[in-house]
């Protein structure tokens, strides 16, 4: 059966029917559809997204505070963020910027995350997502795949830490499955890359790994993962196994 989706449109310098991006989500029927945004700075609480629900933006010039579900103990589906700044610092609380715990089949693409201590958040029964061309800067981690996140992917885009100087991960993996990563560059970062307990058939290909202290971590439990056609610039140690981990037997690397 086809669904029918209602479009609506805010532009934050002129005339709505609506007072906050949150209106407009409420307003949408149960089927969900699509909120559009023009060039604006969105001033309200955190935003709160639901099933077969889509928020566009028009570029670096809509930010919006930061973005998650309704109801997040229970699953949501076919949630998509698109061409938006996220600034944590609008609701004050600079936590997390994107929240898609317990989300499947999201896509979020060319979208901005600034003030956060978290850029984006897969955790638990967040299945099949597609993070698309972020550029994240973030003071913790720019993005957090944990405990049953799997079959999650992260294309292109690029973190930094949010400070001058090296600190935060780039990108974080523990007790997840088969998340992949293609050409994501990292930079200005305590650590790249770290793979924790739990992280099993992980595949990073072709990161960009520059100015950092440790290019990727490799904890005891993690394993069955490839790196593939690494670049390094600036990295103080590249691979950081825990002690007992056979790098050899538990990873393949390749192009390093």
């Amino acid at each position: 059966m086809q669904k029918t989706f209602a479009f609506l449109l805010f532009l934050a310098a002129g005339p709505s029917a609506f007072a906050t991006v949150q209106s407009q989500i409420n307003a949408l029927p149960p089927a969900g559809g699509e909120v559009k945004l023009g060039c604006g700075t969105f001033n309200e609480p955190a935003i709160e997204l639901r099933d077969d629900v889509a928020l566009i933006g028009s570029g670096a010039c809509t930010v919006v505070p930061r973005i998650t579900v309704a109801n997040n103990t229970i699953r949501h589906y076919r949630i998509r963020i698109e061409n938006l700044l996220v600034d944590g610092a609008i609701d004050g609380s600079q936590y997390i910027g994107v929240d898609l715990r317990n989300v499947s089949l999201a896509r979020v693409r060319n979208v901005q995350v600034t003030n956060v201590q978290t850029g984006v958040l897969l955790y638990q029964t967040a299945y099949y997502n597609v993070l698309e061309d972020l550029f994240v800067e973030a003071s913790v981690d720019c993005f957090e795949i944990v405990d049953g996140a799997n079959e999650n992917i992260v294309r292109g885009g690029k973190c930094q830490s949010a400070s001058a100087t090296k600190v935060g991960t780039g990108l974080w993996v523990r007790s997840a499955d088969d998340v992949k990563v293609f050409g994501t560059s990292f930079e200005n970062l305590d650590t790249g890359i770290k793979l924790d307990t739990g992280a099993e058939g992980t595949s990073v290909f072709a990161p960009r790994l520059e100015n950092m202290n440790k290019g990727i971590v490799l904890k005891s439990g993690s394993t069955k993962s490839g790196l593939f056609q690494l670049y390094n610039s600036g990295v103080t140690t590249v691979v950081v196994p825990d002690a007992g981990v056979n790098v050899n037997v538990h990873y393949k690397l390749v192009g390093f």
